[in-house]
């Protein structure tokens, strides 16, 4: 997993997770992403989640404003770590 091994990375695949409800198909906004992180990481959620983008864990979404999604890699990675059903 490389870099995502890290505990703010796992704490933003954690987010995303819930924040999009276990869906690969549902795109939310960085504010809604940013409630679902633990307090000590809010603040950098958005490097955080440009992370995981990088990583492949996650995708962004472009319109009017970005959005992020979790993708399958994010998803099987949380399973891998029993963070996921």
């Amino acid at each position: 997993m490389g870099n995502s091994s890290r505990p703010e990375q796992i704490a933003g695949l954690v987010a995303l997770y819930g924040a999009c409800g276990g869906s690969i198909y549902a795109h939310q906004p960085l504010p809604l992403i940013r409630k679902k992180f633990g307090e000590p990481y809010r603040e950098y959620a958005k490097k955080i989640i440009e992370d995981l983008v990088k990583s492949g864990y996650a995708a962004p979404h472009k319109g009017r404003n970005v959005s992020y999604a979790i993708t399958k890699a994010g998803v099987a990675k949380l399973r891998e770590l029993g963070l996921a059903p």
